[in-house]
């Protein structure tokens, strides 16, 4: 008998033990994750209308010089940029547009422009081009010097032409090298043909860099080291474009 009553004293004891466990529900983990997807489609949805699509074409070269190099293809290229201004200035990267004949821009709504190229910086891998446009949507760009290590970021940009294509990542090293100039910021997200020119974001839906290159070790191997432009730089190289712009 009395083995009888501690037994079901032991079973009382355990239900109750169980039932006092907070034990996490399911319902609020899915809820703090929808919130962190939701964060993230904030920012995606605010930034990409800002974000273009950027063909470049280079005319053939003259039969004579063809003649030598046997090769006289229209050549034609691809890359992102993205607007900073209403009334169409837009940053890429310089490689992007280099030896440019035409430009086309492509917005985020699909409507094209001929982009004209007001100037480009070799060094610092900058151009500013403008479309004849007005009332458009741009981004802002932050003060780099404030991008902490591990920091979250997105890259918006085209790859291999496939516009609006979003990746996420963050800040893998601040590189600051007294033989390179500017300061480069390495990401570990991937950016391939087509996505250079295009805007690296943080958190707060603005512009901390202009992506530019991933390495890779060899064709088709991915190595999580890609690299961009920090804002400052762009800013400082941009600002010497519209100055050499001005009458």
């Amino acid at each position: 008998m009395q083995v009888l009553f501690f037994l079901v004293l032991s079973i009382f004891c355990l239900n109750n033990c169980y039932a006092a466990y907070p034990f996490p529900s399911k319902s609020h983990k899915t809820s703090d994750t929808k919130k962190t997807a939701n964060f993230f489609t904030e920012i995606v949805n605010a930034a990409a209308p800002a974000v273009v699509f950027i063909q470049v074409k280079l005319t053939p070269s003259p039969s004579w010089i063809s003649s030598l190099w046997g090769n006289n293809e229209e050549k034609a290229y691809i890359g992102s940029g993205f607007l900073i201004t209403e009334d169409g200035y837009i940053i890429t990267n310089e490689h992007v547009i280099q030896g440019a004949d035409a430009i086309t821009v492509t917005l985020s709504n699909q409507l094209q422009f001929d982009g004209i190229v007001v100037g480009a910086d070799p060094i610092s891998d900058i151009a500013l081009i403008k479309i004849d446009a007005e009332g458009l949507p741009f981004l802002a760009l932050a003060d780099s010097d404030s991008i902490e290590l591990g920091e979250w970021v997105a890259a918006i940009g085209s790859p291999f032409g496939l516009p609006s294509t979003v990746t996420f990542g963050i800040i893998s090293s601040l590189r600051k090298d007294k033989f390179q100039e500017p300061d480069t910021l390495q990401v570990n997200l991937d950016i391939n043909p087509g996505n250079s020119g295009g805007p690296l974001l943080n958190l707060d839906g603005e512009v901390i860099g202009v992506n530019r290159s991933t390495w890779r070790y060899k064709e088709g191997f991915y190595t999580g080291l890609s690299f961009a432009i920090p804002s400052n730089a762009a800013k400082d190289a941009i600002e010497k474009l519209f100055d050499q712009e001005l009458p």
